[in-house]
């Protein structure tokens, strides 16, 4: 898909503030800067979203899809939630707390993400962040906390933010070293099968 907007510019004070447009219709409108410091280019990316409730399915729904998740959200309802914290000392900032949270899931499983409070006391507007497909590190939303707000970032399939990072450390270097089931399945021991699949997938897009 070709960009509605393009341009190269060079920085005077190290900032920059653009018109980004806006959407007529419902969906999603995605800003990418790139930026060449000392002969290393930086990559970044926002996406807003526009009447998001309005956007339509492009397949039908199976026909018992609500009576599906209805009784997935009973089942998950009955399961306590026995919320844990976790500080980590070595991720706070001067303003912010960082904390590894999980929650009781379903299958006797965690449900895991990282949660950052400003230290200052008081009520604050919140985000969730939600993972899109495939396995990726996630590492909290640190400068948001920064800027006033509490912020969780959640992870899928059970997965620590640290064991990610390690799954996706061993994924690369077994591509590498072409030794990939080898590692994989010595390294890990309880979250092998997690891993061999976290070490298959990031290949696509690397």
């Amino acid at each position: 898909m070709e960009p509605t907007k393009k341009e190269t510019v060079t920085l005077k004070d190290g900032t920059l503030a653009m018109e980004g447009g806006t959407m007529k219709t419902g969906g999603f409108l995605r800003c990418i800067a790139t930026v060449e410091l000392d002969g290393k280019e930086y990559r970044g990316l926002t996406t807003a979203g526009f009447e998001p409730q309005t956007i339509k399915p492009t397949v039908a729904n199976p026909t018992d899809f609500k009576e599906f998740w209805d009784k997935a959200k009973a089942d998950l309802a009955k399961i306590p939630m026995d919320a844990r914290m976790t500080l980590l000392p070595e991720r706070c900032t001067e303003l912010t707390n960082v904390y590894q949270l999980n929650l009781q899931n379903i299958n006797n499983s965690r449900f895991y993400g990282i949660l950052c409070v400003p230290k200052k006391e008081g009520k604050y507007p919140a985000i969730l962040r939600v993972p899109g497909a495939g396995v990726r590190p996630y590492n909290g939303m640190i400068a948001e906390a920064e800027k006033g707000f509490i912020t969780l970032e959640v992870g899928i399939h059970g997965f620590q933010s640290r064991w990610t990072r390690l799954c996706m450390i061993i994924s690369a270097g077994d591509h590498l070293m072409g030794t990939r089931r080898l590692i994989s399945t010595t390294v890990i021991g309880i979250t092998t099968n997690a891993c061999i699949w976290a070490a298959y997938g990031p290949w696509i897009s690397w």
